[in-house]
């Protein structure tokens, strides 16, 4: 016969029975045995210091107390026993913090108490409450509850257990007794478990029953009485003292019972009137006596009283404006004790329910509702009910709306803008407008529906839609909004279109092996919102077709802009142009002349010794391919070519684009008839002196009698002498009746020092700064054409309004001083630094200056102006060209160098960069095989010789020694290095020895031909296989000393390098570039340099940080804003695969490309510390320096490995790292005075020993140019190694390295 199916609740009360009559055994258990094992129990219960017999009974005592060498099993324990071991013999076991209970065993644990212990106090109180639980079944709310419960304790047990070493799974045990179903015969089963459980706690209460306790109820209604009462074991308690009292938390409160709240309470019974949260808490009676001078205390269970009953629930859930009108809808909820009031306030003050404006806000009610609602309906509007607790008050606030809009910061001509906004509003909004006007004042209304706007219907945050923005569009625009009792007007935004044309700039180049002619066009934005759409090359005004000429013209593009000219010839003489386009509008460059050469005479001199100096300019597009100075006698048809380096002409040249030509005799014009012959691809120009003297008139005259064009701020020889007299008295007389009389002594000794004056005496006697004045006058010092001086003196006191006067005097009457005018739009300052005395600085000189320049940038002469004049050790002269040359002028080449040296300048200024001229060594360079005495030379290694090293290392301190005779030489040689060609047969592994002795790991390595990279071999298998591949080039590791640099700083930052003639380094606060000798050419000055504060482009454009922005120097001269920011101690990296630009942050690293755009970001978060320097291998990896490891991460970001890691080295503490073209990484090591070569994967190849040992932390900046030159600064120098030697070997040689790789470094 089938068994009757069970109810839900029955079902319910068997799975809880389970759980607690065998399920709560296995965590207890596992506790007891994690804690004192099976073998250590006797031990543990005859040491304890409690009596075994006040915690254990006998048949209690007989399974778990058993002498050895018996053992007790813990499977035969029941939970009670279980539990009163841990307790006992447990809680001070180990740990004591972790087990016992928070509030002490025994104690009901708060839900906030989550220790071990209450969770084993849990699973006590759990299987207490089986045992009171209802055989009939146990409804689903309070089994879910219990369920749950349950399973939050195991869970937590089960996470302690698994951290203790254990492997336990408590989860799924409970998962498996929910997956069973179970029948009638079950629930007989348990009934009989619950019944046998029942009986063993009333015995364990026997035991444990105290000589007091009491009763009462646990949970009372808010605002009810209640009451406790004593239960006395021994009647006679006439001589024990009972007390009450109360425990929160750890406070224990005394309860005076004589109080009015526990009115008619006895010594055995406690009454509580009107119960209150205040209330709440563990209640215990306490008999108390003293006998013989001891006192006892013993105190009863605790009962915990939950007073039940909250304040009134109130919610508002909604407002409404229907129907003209406001609604609050809320809902007072039915809980115990009932609200008695409901009461309605406005801003303080109490609503009038007897008119009709409020309807609605009772206790029986949902709603109120505010009708005809306008402006002085707003405000704050509360509703505050209260019942027995309490009261609880809610609060709706209505006001008119308040907007604010916002546009984009630029808006570009042709594109759609939006305006947006924000609104604020506790009412919905019923409507809005937008608005524009012309002048903002006086606004009109936007029709959304036009074709020009459209926006949304959304009510919360409209939205205004522009499309193909014009100028017609710079307006100013607002928004009106309104909700049902008001409306208000937004802030104004005024909406700026902006849009620019294209920028062009051109040059040229022409090649003379190829008769071509190169249009050199550069086509730039000032933003890049209108991209270049189109650019088109016209010769006189024409189209040039490009399809229609062949191959005559090179192909152009919006890329590739540049026009070349093929075989030149006279057919291609005209005006080229270009035109760029984009939605803005075009743009056409100037034109680019393509003719026969042109001649002008420049200067015709006739020097006192009677020779004549002709200097023409030659202008020519292309560039002339012959410039010939040609003569003839009278009678003669024709013309000689005439020797220039002929002692006769000595002098003369034919230097593009000013040849001179020196006549020594002046009878020789009379005789012969000179001529210059110039040839291009275009045709040939022909002039004779006589043509160009007559083209100029007054070229004859001297040069003193032509008119200076320089402009009003030069200086000049001369100076309006009728005006000047009067000027320069009243100057004289203003400078000596304000100049501070507390300053005069420092005048004084500052005119004494400067040795400048002749009469000391009358010095000495001045009284005042007019007789000061009065002997620099007397001693030509301070004269109507001369006040250097004087404003030198000025400055040097504080006298600024003093020494402005002596500037506009200067300028005024062209005197001699120092002032400088403001460059005009489009213009820049350049500060030549000019060596020798500002009075010498005459016309010529001035002349010179403005005309190299423009020479140099290729600009006319009247393009560059003389500003100014600034102190320095000798003189500054402030020269303004156009912004579009300065690029040039900073890419100065060497030849152009010299020409300003010639004029005795030694260097310039561009805003932060200083371009050197006058050569200089900036670092001293030592080239070791060059300059080292051969009984002290260091051999390198050449790589087909067999040549070997005289050094030794010292395995001590690392250091190179020389070796003096040979078999130490060749002892030393055994353990450093091994040729292989010499020294391995072709069936042999090939060695690396590292140059120092330690402990070795063998390590197979192969190489990859199709990258040069060097592979760690997984098994002998693949390293077998790799040996029939072909093998291009194979690597000896073996630093050796090239050269080194001695500069001029304290500390070397940071090194980039690309090409071996060019190196940058940091010192300080700037970036300086020096040459393959040691030369200075440039430096730049920047607000702090650090290590990684610039790198080099594959193209060799400088990129470098200042203020945290990262700029560009271009190898144009070009600096350009990437508009990339960093943080202060961001490292930047440019790519050599793709130009991108990576920059190291304190928890990542990011990837811009070149024209700022950012791509990736890389996270370094859980590598902590911050990334250092990054930089990318030739794979694509990206690696940095993170908390002294190096990380590497491939090109999606993903960390590929990290070194040192596991198997790695110990004290290792990388510092910089670099790449060479191999795929390589280099490390410089902070702890020890080498250099870490690794393949491309991590793994250690080699240590490089460096030149001497020195101070890790002052040998920071490392770098490896495009020739494997590896370069390490160290303090003040810069040492240059080579660290590959490669020997071309056989197609069928081994390519198999067995590289040996110390443990310890």
């Amino acid at each position: 016969m089938a068994s009757r199916p069970l109810s839900k609740g029955q079902q319910n009360f068997i799975w809880i029975s389970i759980a607690c009559v065998d399920f709560l055994k296995l965590p207890l258990k596992d506790i007891l045995s994690n804690q004192i094992k099976p073998t250590d129990l006797y031990q543990r219960i005859n040491s304890s210091p409690t009596n075994r017999k006040d915690y254990l009974r006998k048949e209690q005592e007989n399974i778990c107390f058993i002498q050895p060498p018996g053992q007790p099993d813990y499977n035969d324990f029941d939970v009670t026993l279980l539990y009163t071991l841990i307790r006992n013999l447990c809680s001070v076991s180990l740990n004591p913090t972790s087990l016992n209970p928070t509030r002490g065993w025994g104690k009901v644990p708060d839900s906030s108490h989550m220790r071990i212990g209450d969770d084993i106090e849990r699973l006590r109180l759990m299987r207490n409450k089986f045992a009171h639980a209802n055989s009939a079944g146990i409804p689903d709310a309070e089994f879910q509850v219990l369920w749950n419960d349950l399973k939050s304790v195991i869970q937590r047990i089960q996470t302690f257990m698994n951290s203790m070493g254990n492997n336990v799974n408590y989860e799924q045990k409970l998962v498996d007794i929910e997956r069973n179903d179970f029948g009638y015969g079950d629930l007989q089963k348990y009934k009989l478990f619950l019944e046998a459980t029942l009986n063993q706690l009333k015995e364990e209460r026997i035991k444990d029953e105290q000589e007091i306790s009491i009763t009462g109820a646990d949970r009372v209604v808010w605002g009810e009485k209640t009451c406790f009462e004593t239960d006395l074991k021994q009647k006679e308690t006439f001589r024990w003292a009972i007390s009450w009292q109360r425990v929160r938390g750890s406070v224990t409160n005394q309860i005076d019972i004589s109080k009015q709240k526990y009115s008619d309470s006895t010594r055995t019974q406690l009454v509580i009137h009107s119960v209150c949260k205040d209330d709440e808490g563990e209640y215990q009676a306490v008999l108390a006596r003293e006998s013989n001078g001891n006192k006892r205390k013993i105190e009863s269970n605790a009962i915990f009283l939950h007073v039940m009953g909250e304040r009134p629930d109130f919610e508002v859930w909604g407002v409404t404006t229907e129907m003209e009108s406001i609604t609050i809808h809320y809902e007072v909820k039915n809980n115990a004790p009932g609200v008695k009031d409901i009461k309605w306030i406005k801003n303080g003050e109490g609503l009038d329910f007897e008119t009709q404006k409020y309807v609605g806000g009772g206790l029986s009610d949902s709603f109120l509702r505010i009708t005809s609602p306008n402006e002085a309906d707003k405000g704050t509007y509360s509703c505050t009910l209260t019942n027995a607790v309490g009261f609880t008050s809610k609060d709706v606030t209505f006001e008119i709306p308040k907007a604010t809009i916002a546009t984009e910061p630029k808006v570009y001509l042709g594109y759609t803008t939006q305006i947006t906004s924000e609104i604020s509003s506790t009412l919905p909004l019923s409507k809005y407008k937008w608005q524009k006007s012309f002048d903002g004042n006086e606004f009109h209304c936007i029709e959304i529906n036009e074709r020009k706007y459209h926006g949304t219907n959304n009510l919360e945050n409209p939205l205004l839609v522009i499309s193909n923005t014009t100028s017609d569009d710079i307006l100013y625009y607002r928004l009106s909004v309104w909700n049902i009792i008001g409306g208000c007007v937004s802030n104004t935004v005024y909406l700026n279109v902006i849009g620019n044309p294209p920028n062009i700039t051109c040059s040229h180049e022409t090649c003379f092996e190829s008769r071509s002619v190169k249009l050199i066009a550069k086509v730039y934005l000032y933003d890049s919102c209108h991209a270049i759409q189109k650019v088109v090359w016209t010769v006189n005004d024409d189209e040039i077709d490009q399809h229609g000429f062949g191959v005559k013209f090179s192909k152009v593009s919006v890329d590739s802009p540049c026009l070349t000219i093929h075989n030149v010839n006279y057919l291609n003489a005209g005006s080229y142009k270009l035109t760029a386009m984009n939605a803005v509008g075009s743009i056409t460059s100037d034109a680019i002349e393509l003719n026969i050469p042109e001649v002008i005479l420049a200067k015709f001199d006739e020097k006192e010794d009677g020779t004549q100096w002709v200097t023409v300019t030659v202008k020519s597009i292309p560039e002339p391919f012959l410039v010939q100075w040609r003569k003839k006698e009278e009678k003669s048809d024709m013309f000689q070519p005439i020797n220039v380096i002929a002692k006769e002409f000595e002098g003369s040249s034919c230097s593009f684009p000013h040849p001179v030509l020196v006549i020594k005799e002046s009878e020789q014009l009379e005789n012969f008839t000179f001529q210059i012959k110039i040839q291009n691809f275009i045709g040939t120009c022909e002039k004779t002196i006589q043509d160009l003297l007559n083209l100029v008139p007054g070229a004859m005259k001297s040069e003193n009698d032509s008119s200076d064009d320089i402009n009003d701020g030069s200086l000049n020889e001369t100076y309006n002498d009728e005006v000047a007299g009067i000027k320069f008295a009243i100057l004289f007389d203003d400078l000596a009746d304000h100049f501070p009389e507390e300053k005069f002594q420092k005048l004084k000794d500052l005119i004494q020092s400067s040795k400048k004056v002749n009469d000391i005496k009358s010095l000495n006697e001045a009284r005042s700064a007019r007789d000061c004045f009065r002997i620099l006058d007397s001693e030509n010092l301070f004269t109507k054409s001369d006040v250097l001086f004087v404003q030198f003196l000025l400055k040097r006191t504080g006298c600024e309004e003093l020494e402005h006067n002596c500037v506009e005097y200067a300028k005024g009457h062209r005197a001699l001083g120092f002032y400088e005018k403001q460059p005009e739009d489009g213009f820049k300052h350049v500060y030549f630094h000019v060596t020798g005395d500002l009075s010498n600085f005459n016309k010529e000189k001035r002349r010179n200056i403005r005309e190299t320049v423009a020479a140099m940038v290729g600009c006319k002469t009247d393009r560059v102006s003389l500003n100014g004049y600034r102190h320095s050790e000798s003189f500054i002269a402030i020269v303004s060209i156009e912004v579009i040359y300065v690029g040039k002028l900073v890419a100065i080449n060497k030849q152009d160098r010299y020409r300003f040296v010639r004029l005795d300048i030694d260097y310039f200024t561009v805003d932060f960069i200083k371009v050197i001229l006058k050569i200089s060594q900036e670092s001293q360079r030592v080239d070791y095989h060059e300059h080292v005495q051969k009984t002290e030379q260091r051999t390198t290694i050449p790589p087909l010789e067999r040549t070997y090293v005289p050094f030794r290392v010292d395995a001590s301190n690392r250091v190179l020694h020389k070796i003096e005779d040979e078999e130490s030489m060749e002892t030393s040689l055994k353990r450093q290095r091994v040729d292989y060609h010499e020294h391995v047969k072709k069936t042999e592994q090939h060695t690396i020895i590292p140059p120092y002795e330690s402990t070795f790991i063998p390590s197979k390595v192969r190489v990859d031909t199709s990258t040069g990279f060097l592979h760690k071999m997984a098994d002998e298998e693949s390293m077998k296989s790799s040996l029939k591949l072909p093998f291009h080039k194979r690597f000896e590791y073996s630093a050796h000393l090239k050269s080194s640099f001695t500069v001029t700083t304290s500390r070397i930052e940071h090194i980039s390098c690309l090409k071996p003639n060019r190196l940058w380094f940091t010192t300080d606060t700037r970036i300086k570039e020096i040459d393959e000798d040691g030369h200075l050419l440039r430096e730049l000055s920047v607000n702090w340099t650090h290590a990684g504060n610039h790198t080099l482009s594959k193209a060799g454009d400088l990129l470098f940080k200042n203020n945290n922005d990262i700029y560009m120097l271009s190898s144009s001269g070009e600096v350009r804003d990437l508009h990339i920011h960093a943080n202060e101690f961001s490292c930047i990296h440019s790519s050599r695969l793709n130009g991108d630009i990576f920059v190291s942050e304190e928890n990542s690293i990011k990837r811009f490309s070149d024209k700022g755009v950012k791509l990736q970001t890389i996270s370094t978060l859980k590598f902590t510390n911050g990334s250092q320097i990054v930089t990318e291998n030739i794979n694509g990896d990206i690696l940095t320096i993170v908390g002294g490891q190096v990380v590497a991460f491939k090109s999606d970001g993903q960390h590929k490995f990290t070194c040192p890691g596991e198997h790695y080295w110990s004290d290792f503490f990388p510092l910089r790292l670099c790449n060479d073209t191999f795929g390589h990484i280099l490390l410089r090591n902070i702890i020890h005075t080498c250099v870490h070569l690794l393949d491309i994967n991590g793994h250690l190849l080699a240590k490089l020993l460096i030149h001497k040992s020195y101070n890790g932390l002052d040998s920071k900046a490392l770098c490896v140019d495009e020739k494997n030159n590896l370069y390490i600064g160290c303090e003040n120098k810069i040492y240059v190694y080579t660290y590959l030697s490669d020997t071309a070997i056989t197609e069928h040689d081994d390519t198999v390295i067995d590289s040996e790789i110390p443990c310890d470094i």
